[in-house]
């Protein structure tokens, strides 16, 4: 903090920012525009309408109208308007590249207009502090570009104290930078309730919000010069209490508590700090403020901005736009209108598809905002849709021809029936007969009665529908003319049911129907009206037997299905029902998602392990209960019914066996059921031996007096060659029972230490002029790192952290341990450590490594040629979403790693400030891996140079543990 000169105004921001005082948006100052009713539609024409309501401002507001066709609209395309889509929430913003709101004269820019209709505009009065446009673009786009001693503002802004994010893309020149203060954005003056983003370093811009004065505990966004456009987004959520801030969608300051009420009626500034005298060289393309706190929102804005500005490959590889922008339905041609005066206007369309959905909306935009009207729909005039149905009152002499319009195609057709004893198609011309019905006809039934048949000869018949789109035919339909009459009944022979999980082509449902004529012999089919049923998914055999053609799942699919069944006779006259089929569900045993969903699982486990392993089961129907099921050892495990987790009845110990064959070997066998169905998973859990502390018992205390006293106790047991050390510590009542610094904390939860290396113990440092061979590991397992190189060997004695001993590694020095007892459990590794300034030379630089490159394998790595980003690796295909956070070089940090492989989730914390949290893990942890520390995965260790204070890792994941280890570890450091 040597660098930053704070003064009552705010932050200062060097991109993208999104900030948290809030205020009350009513968009008054927009335009407002509505659409109306397309009229003269046709098949390939229409008229849309709109009316301009309102506008503020002296200038009339240009409009221009968006418009696609259904296929268009329908299909994700890239969004150019997502501000606009969260109008209710848009507070504030600035483009740049929006030339009509920047006012200019000869480039030299006085107002910088707001867009989101609250009449936010910045200016300047001053025309030596003017910032210039149109000399400058990034992406092809314009951006404002200040000078030194440049900036705009508004003298007062009526947010409240509300939930916000601000966005800012920026660039600050090379050598832009002469004061720590010099700022990018500024709400209000210094002190509480406001904020700024400057530079916080005298030459480079490293960017840090300043919140409330300096009160608030947030970090760089970078520890080194930040060039090229960047995007800052600011975080408030004030309703729940936070601040969190963004560069190029990474987190930098994750959720930290801010209690601090925002302040009303502040001075907003934008290329200046919180002091106006602070100003950096450089160029703001995009200023946004949202009244949110949404992450899926933020992640939104980010992309539309990254994407518009060309700096989408800067993005987090775990952000959901880095490849590729936000897109929405939307309709995109566009057509001018021009400048509009309130009241009504249109616009001819034509070169439409016919029979065709189209959507549309306007746009209005003067210099007093921009706003979208509704949208609308009009569907061009397209061709009928028709069928013909089985004649009525067939004789062998006549019949009424019958058939369906389905669809006028927005405009009501005439209906011509034909007929004759030769099939002719669509060609009107070679049909016997013929008659056009009077007028135009709507959806519905439509019948024309005929006579002069002749007995026993077969006929066909079409229907055609013309209107001003098209001519469309219905199928062609035959009949033999006699006293036949179809069948007049169609029913299902049980309910209309099916069962989930069927194998395709599963007889399910049987259909009969009755014939008025005796000795009728019916066949069965199904008829689709043009895609309107399910049809497709089923089939039917001709006596009536349908079938599923497809596989359905109770819990996935739709809940029922419409298909259409035809039953015909002989003579082709036919009826046609139509059929709801009801999925039903069906219980189905639970699926073993634990542990691959293996029959037969081998665990290593620690001794003095209780809670072993966690069997879990999957139903789709219901909730499965756990039970202990079988193995030689059954008797000494408990499960529990709901959870799954596996506990030993009485923790194990190494030395002293249990198991049927006292091997150290543990058989048991959970069971998941659901009442009905169950599955078993057997588990031999191997106990693996771990090298116990000294046992010391207090045997009492003798020969008390007034001021003396004899205190007894017993050496039992110790494992090892050397002789223990003992130390006494004792206390009078009054000091005892004072809360005090505990210097212990590890020995506090010594059951759970797998590792603890502590550069301060001498007594656990094996050197030879300085030189280190071995660091002894504390915990009692032995994880006691080496090296036997010389030249790759650390230092000691040379370097001390708040007067005590550390470790110093030159770039070269490497300790490790080629295998470990750690296994798959819950654990936290905390480790203090310094990496020098200049001490990372690459990206793959590693405080710590567990294991190779492959699955269940970790690093703690730079991620930077540079700098230390304290990157987590993980797996083979690194982990996405672990978050960065760069560090100060030159001083001591505390990384905090955590696998709580009860939920199988992987956290991480940077001096006690949360990074990643709790992000899906669920490869777990390879067992028995090697240990490197201050080198990298590779076979060939890449390290950073620095200075380690002391290693720990503890098999929990309780906060309270990880909270009180890294207070002891910072306060003791």
């Amino acid at each position: 903090m040597d660098d930053i000169l704070i003064n009552r105004c705010g932050i200062a921001l060097s991109a993208a920012l999104g900030f948290c005082a809030i205020f009350s948006v009513s968009h008054a100052a927009s335009p407002s525009v509505s659409v109306g009713s397309a009229t003269s539609v046709t098949a390939s024409a229409a008229t849309v309408n709109g009316a301009l309501n309102s506008y503020e401002g002296a200038d009339l507001p240009t409009v221009t109208l968006f418009y696609d066709d259904d296929q268009n609209y329908s299909s994700q395309r890239p969004d150019p308007f997502v501000p606009l889509n969260h109008a209710s929430d848009l507070a504030l913003w600035l483009d740049a590249n929006d030339t009509s709101s920047v006012i200019q004269s000869a480039g030299v820019v006085s107002e910088w207009r707001d867009l989101s209709g609250n009449g936010l505009h910045l200016s300047q009065s001053d025309s030596s502090k003017r910032p210039l446009t149109g000399s400058s673009t990034q992406n092809g786009l314009n951006v404002l570009t200040f000078d030194g001693d440049d900036y705009l503002q508004r003298a007062s802004v009526g947010f409240q104290d509300e939930d916000q994010l601000w966005f800012v893309v920026t660039e600050i020149d090379a050598g832009g930078v002469n004061h720590s203060a010099d700022g990018i954005i500024t709400y209000g003056g210094w002190g509480a309730g406001r904020w700024h983003i400057r530079a916080n370093n005298g030459t480079q811009f490293r960017g840090k919000v300043y919140v409330d004065g300096n009160a608030l505990g947030t970090t760089n966004f970078s520890n080194s010069n930040i060039s090229g456009y960047q995007m800052y987004t600011i975080g408030f959520n004030r309703s729940g209490s936070k601040h969190s801030s963004w560069r190029n969608g990474a987190i930098n300051d994750n959720n930290i508590t801010h209690n601090t009420a925002r302040l009303t009626n502040q001075v907003l500034r934008v290329f200046t700090g919180s002091n106006a005298s602070y100003s950096p060289v450089g160029k703001m393309a995009e200023v946004i403020c949202l009244k949110t706190s949404s992450n899926s929102v933020r992640q939104r804005i980010e992309g539309y901005l990254a994407h518009k500005w060309g700096i989408q490959s800067d993005l987090d590889g775990s952000h959901p736009y880095a490849s590729s922008p936000p897109t929405s339905n939307l309709p995109l041609r566009k057509i001018s209108l021009g400048t509009q005066a309130v009241g009504s206007f249109s616009q001819n369309l034509s070169g439409l598809p016919m029979g065709t959905n189209h959507h549309l909306r306007f746009l209005a935009k003067n210099s007093e905002g921009i706003a979208f009207s509704s949208i609308g729909t009009f569907k061009t005039i397209g061709p009928a849709s028709l069928i013909t149905v089985f004649p009525a009152n067939l004789t062998p002499t006549g019949a009424t021809l019958q058939a369906t319009l389905l669809s006028t195609g927005e405009e009501d057709p005439s209906v011509t029936f034909y007929w004759g004893d030769n099939n002719a198609s669509d060609n009107a011309g070679s049909w016997d007969f013929s008659q056009t019905l009077s007028g135009t006809h709507g959806v519905g039934q439509l019948s024309h009665s005929i006579a002069g048949l002749s007995n026993g000869t077969t006929y066909f018949f079409t229907v055609k529908a013309v209107n001003s789109a098209a001519t469309a035919w219905a199928p062609v339909t035959t009949f033999t003319a006699n006293s036949n009459l179809p069948p007049n009944d169609i029913q299902a022979g049980s309910p209309l049911v099916m069962n989930e999980n069927l194998p395709i082509n599963s007889n399910f449902l049987h259909f009969t129907a009755t014939d008025p004529d005796a000795g009728a012999t019916i066949t069965f089919g199904l008829s689709d009206l043009n895609g309107t049923t399910q049809n497709s998914l089923f089939s039917m055999d001709s006596n009536g037997t349908l079938k599923n053609a497809a596989s359905f799942d109770f819990e996935s699919n739709a809940s029922s299905y419409l298909i259409r069944v035809r039953a015909s006779d002989e003579f082709n006259a036919f009826r046609e029902e139509e059929f709801t089929i009801t999925l039903q569900n069906v219980n189905e045993p639970p699926t073993l998602t634990s542990y691959s969903a293996s029959a037969s699982v081998a665990l290593n486990r620690l001794e003095g392990e209780i809670e072993v392993a966690v069997v879990s089961a999957s139903d789709v129907d219901s909730t499965p209960n756990y039970s202990i099921n079988g193995g030689a050892d059954q008797a000494l495990f408990e499960v529990n019914a709901s959870s799954g987790v596996i506990r030993f009845s009485q923790s194990p110990d190494f030395e002293t066996p249990l198991d049927s064959d006292a091997g150290n070997d543990y058989n048991v066998t959970v069971r998941a059921s659901d009442g009905s169905f169950q599955v078993d998973q057997s588990f031999v859990f191997s106990i693996v031996n771990t090298e116990d502390p000294p046992l010391i018992d207090l045997v009492g205390v003798s020969s008390i007096t007034a001021t003396t006293a004899v205190i007894e106790g017993n050496l039992t047991a110790f494992n090892g060659a050397n002789q223990p050390q003992i130390h006494l510590f004792y206390d009078d009542n009054a000091s005892y029972h004072s809360v005090r610094p505990d210097p212990f904390v590890p020995n506090t939860i010594s059951g759970k230490l797998s590792l603890w290396l502590d550069a301060n113990d001498s007594n656990t440092i094996t050197q030879n002029a300085g030189k280190v061979s071995q660091w002894t590991d504390k915990s009692g397992n032995y994880h006691s790192l080496t090296q036997d190189a010389n030249d790759s060997k650390p230092s000691t004695g040379v370097d001390t952290q708040n007067g005590l001993n550390v470790l110093t590694f030159d770039g070269n020095d490497i300790l490790k341990r080629g295998y470990s007892n750690i296994l798959d459990y819950s654990q936290t590794w905390i480790i203090v450590v310094q990496i020098d300034a200049g001490g990372v030379n690459n990206n793959g630089d590693a405080v710590l490594s567990y294991g190779g490159g492959l699955d269940g394998r970790w690093e703690l790595r730079s991620n930077n040629a540079n700098n230390f980003q304290s990157k987590i690796a993980k797996n083979g295909s690194w982990l996405q979403g672990t978050l960065t956070k760069t560090v100060t070089l030159g001083a001591y940090h505390i990384f905090t790693i955590s696998f709580d492989r009860a939920n199988g989730t992987l956290s991480n914390w940077v001096d006690g400030q949360l990074r990643t949290n709790a992000l899906l893990d669920p490869l777990g942890l390879a067992e028995k891996q090697k240990i490197t520390l201050m080198g990298n995965r590779a076979n060939t260790p890449q390290s950073p140079a620095g200075k380690v204070a002391e290693v720990i890792c503890m098999r929990t994941v309780d906060a309270n543990d990880r909270l009180r280890m890294e207070g002891y570890l910072a306060h003791k450091w």
